[in-house]
C-alpha cells in the first residue's frame, strides 16, 4: 500500500478537478488502511514518503499559491485518516498495538517491545551466522534451518522466524558477506541515478519520473530492513516497476546514446537468464502449492510420493518435504515407511525435533520404551521450550523411573517458560515414578512460591497431603491411581484424558461428554472436547463446544480464545481468527504476538 503512495502524491499536484478529489480520497484510504493495520515499517515508510516529497515539491514549485494549496489536499486527507483511526481505536478499547497511533509510533523505538526485540535478537542471530560463514554463507534458502540451534533458546514450541525481518542481513547470511554488499551497492546505485535525474535541469517529465522512483525505493528499502520484501511477490513487482523506471528514464539524448551502445549478445543473455529463473520460479511454486495442499487439506502419502519436489527439499517453515511424506505414512499407520521418511527428513533438517518426536510415538507403540525415551529426550533437548515436546519427555522419563531425569527436564523447560502448570505435571510424573510423597510435597511448594494462588497447584498439594495420612478416595485421584474399590466411580475426566493421550479423540469425547454431564458447571469440559474435535479436524463442531466457554470467570487465560484464532485460521477466516487471536494477546496468553505479528500483520 505504502509503495503505491508516491503515485497518487504526484497525481494530487499534477491534476486538477475530478481527478485531484478521486486522488485525494485514494491518499486517504491508502493512508487509512495503513494506520489502522499499526505496521510500524509501513509508518515509517508513508511518513519518509510524504515528507520527502512534500519538501521536494515546496523547493522546485516555491511562491506559488496552488502548490501550497495542493499540500493542502495531502494534509487533509492525512489528518482524516489520523482522526478516524483514533476513533475507531478508542470506540473499540484498543489495547497495544491498536491503542492509538501515537502510542504505536512510540512503540517503534521501544526495544522493550517484543517484536522490536525479537528483530533485534534475529538481526544479531544473522550476524553470528555471516561470521561463521562469511564467503559463501550458509546456502540460498537455508537461514530458516541454520537459525533453528540459535532460536531454541527463544521461540517458543514448533514456531521459527522463517527470515532474518532484514533481506540485507539474510542475503549475506545465506550467499557471503561479498553478495550482501553487492545487494547494498544495488540500491545505492538506484538512489544516486534517481537524485542525478532530480538535481540536474532535466525536463519535468523527467524529474518526476525519478522522484516517484526514489521514493518508491525509499518505501522498498525501508520495508527491506525490517521486513522480507524479497519474498513477497507484489513487493518483487513494484520492485521491478523501480528498476524499469530507472532504467527507461532517459532524455532524447541519452536514448540516443544507449541505441549505440546496444549489444545483441548481451538482450539474448537477458532473456536466457530471465528463461532460466522462470522456470525455477515455476518448481518452486508448485513445490508451494503441494505444500500448501499439505497443511490445508486431506492428502495421502500416495499424492505427496508422486509429487514430491525436487527443489525445493525444504516448505516455508522448514519441514522438509520427507517430514510431510512420513507424517503421512504416520497417519496411515504405516510405521516401516514413515520411520525411514523420519530418517531421511533429520538429515536435512535435524534441528526441529519432529522428526524424533514422532520415531517416539512409534517405538512407543510398539512397546519399545528405551528407543521411546531416547527419541522423546532427543527432541526435547532440541527445543526445550515445547511444551508438547516436554510433557512427552515427562511421560517417557516417569515410565523409566528416572527421577533425575524429570526433575532435570522440567528446570531446563521452566527456565525458559515459567508456568503453574509445569509443577503440576512434574508432580505427576514424579508421583509415577514412586518418588516420595514428601518431596513431591515440597517441590509443588517451590511451584506455589511463584504461583501462591493457582488452583490447581493448590489443590495438588491438598491430595498430596491427604495422601500422605493414607486417606485416598474417588475425590482426590492422582494420575495412574487404580481404583479405591471395585465398585469406586470412574473419573470420566482421568480417562479421557488418558484416551486423548493416545489420539482416541472420538472415544476421549464421549468420556468428556460424561464427564461434562456429572458436573456441568465446568465449563473447562467443553473447552477439552472442543480440542477433540479440532484434532479430528471437525472445525465447525469444535467452534461450537469452545464458544459455549468464553466469558467464563474460571477460563480467563485466552486459551479458549487462542483455539478459536486456530479454528478459523483453519477455515481461512483471517477475519474472525486475528479479532480472537487479538483477545488471547490481550489476556496474555503465552506466543500469541508472534503469531499476531506472523499472521495479522
Amino acid at each position: 500500500m505504502s509503495i503505491k503512495i508516491p503515485f497518487i502524491l504526484i497525481g494530487i499536484t499534477h491534476f486538477s478537478k475530478i481527478k485531484k478529489w478521486v486522488l485525494t480520497l485514494s491518499l486517504f484510504l491508502a493512508a487509512l488502511t495503513i494506520l489502522l493495520i499499526s505496521a510500524r515499517a509501513a509508518y515509517i515508510s508513508m511518513f519518509f514518503i510524504i515528507l520527502l516529497f512534500i519538501v521536494y515539491y515546496l523547493k522546485t514549485n516555491t511562491l506559488k499559491k496552488s502548490s501550497f494549496i495542493n499540500v493542502v489536499y495531502i494534509g487533509i486527507a492525512l489528518i482524516a485518516s489520523f482522526i478516524i483511526t483514533n476513533s475507531v481505536f478508542k470506540y473499540n478499547n484498543g489495547k497495544d498495538r491498536f491503542e492509538s497511533v501515537t502510542s504505536r509510533v512510540t512503540q517503534i523505538v521501544d526495544k522493550k517491545e517484543a517484536s522490536i526485540n525479537a528483530r533485534l535478537t534475529y538481526w544479531n542471530t544473522a550476524l553470528s551466522i555471516i561470521k561463521k560463514n562469511p564467503v559463501l554463507g550458509v546456502g540460498i534458502g537455508n537461514w530458516k534451518i541454520e537459525s533453528l540451534t540459535y532460536e531454541k533458546a527463544y521461540i517458543d514450541d514448533a514456531f521459527i522466524s522463517s527470515h532474518t525481518h532484514n533481506d540485507f542481513l539474510e542475503i549475506a547470511a545465506e550467499t557471503g558477506v561479498f553478495n550482501g554488499l553487492v545487494y547494498l551497492l544495488l540500491f545505492i546505485l538506484l538512489l544516486v541515478r534517481n537524485l542525478k535525474k532530480i538535481v540536474r535541469k532535466n525536463d519535468s517529465t523527467n524529474k518526476n519520473v525519478a522522484i516517484v522512483t526514489t521514493l518508491v525505493l525509499v518505501s522498498y528499502g525501508i520495508d527491506a530492513l525490517f521486513n522480507f520484501p524479497l519474498y513477497r511477490s507484489t513487493m518483487q513487482f513494484s520492485f521491478a516497476v523501480l528498476l524499469a523506471f530507472t532504467i527507461l528514464n532517459d532524455s532524447k539524448k541519452e536514448v540516443e546514446e544507449n541505441k549505440e551502445a546496444e549489444n545483441s549478445f548481451f538482450s539474448i543473455g537477458v532473456i536466457v537468464l530471465s528463461l532460466l529463473t522462470i522456470y525455477f520460479t515455476f518448481v518452486t511454486l508448485r513445490t508451494y502449492q503441494l505444500e500448501y495442499q499439505i497443511k490445508y487439506s486431506k492428502i495421502n502419502s500416495t499424492e505427496i510420493n508422486d509429487r514430491f519436489p525436487k527443489f525445493p527439499n525444504v516448505g516455508i517453515y522448514a519441514e522438509s518435504f520427507a517430514e510431510h511424506l512420513a507424517i503421512a505414512y504416520y497417519n496411515e499407520d504405516n510405521y516401516i515407511k514413515a520411520a525411514e521418511y523420519f530418517n531421511v527428513a533429520k538429515n536435512i533438517n535435524p534441528y526441529l525435533g519432529i522428526p524424533d518426536w514422532y520415531l517416539h510415538k512409534i517405538e512407543k507403540s510398539k512397546g519399545n520404551n528405551d528407543d521411546a525415551y531416547k527419541y522423546a529426550k532427543n527432541a526435547f533437548y532440541m527445543r526445550p521450550r515445547n511444551s508438547n515436546y516436554f510433557l512427552d519427555a515427562l511421560t517417557m522419563a516417569s515410565k523409566k523411573k528416572d527421577t533425575l531425569e524429570i526433575l532435570k527436564i522440567h528446570n531446563l523447560f521452566s527456565s525458559y517458560r515459567k508456568m503453574p502448570s509445569n509443577w503440576k505435571n512434574t508432580a505427576s510424573a514424579l508421583y509415577n515414578s514412586n518418588y516420595k510423597i514428601k518431596k513431591i510435597i515440597v517441590f509443588v511448594d517451590q511451584g506455589l512460591l511463584s504461583f501462591p494462588k493457582d488452583t490447581a497447584l493448590l489443590k495438588r498439594k491438598r491430595i498430596l497431603t491427604e495422601r500422605l495420612k493414607g486417606v485416598k478416595n474417588s475425590d482426590n485421584l492422582l494420575p495412574q491411581d487404580n481404583p479405591v474399590s471395585p465398585l469406586a466411580k470412574i473419573n470420566y475426566m482421568v480417562e479421557a484424558k488418558k484416551l486423548g493421550d493416545q489420539l482416541k479423540f472420538e472415544k476421549a469425547i464421549e468420556f468428556y461428554k460424561m464427564a461434562s454431564q456429572e458436573n456441568p458447571e465446568k465449563r473447562v469440559i467443553l473447552q477439552d472436547i472442543g480440542i477433540c474435535y479440532y484434532k479430528l479436524n471437525k472445525i465447525d463442531l469444535a467452534i461450537k463446544y469452545l464458544k459455549q466457554t468464553l466469558n467464563d470467570p474460571n477460563l480467563e487465560s485466552g486459551k479458549t480464545e487462542y483455539l478459536l484464532a486456530g479454528c478459523y485460521m483453519n477455515l481461512k477466516d483471517k477475519e474472525n481468527g486475528c479479532k480472537y487471536l487479538t483477545i488471547a494477546f490481550d489476556k496474555k496468553y503465552p506466543n500469541t504476538e508472534v503469531l499476531l505479528n506472523k499472521l495479522c500483520k
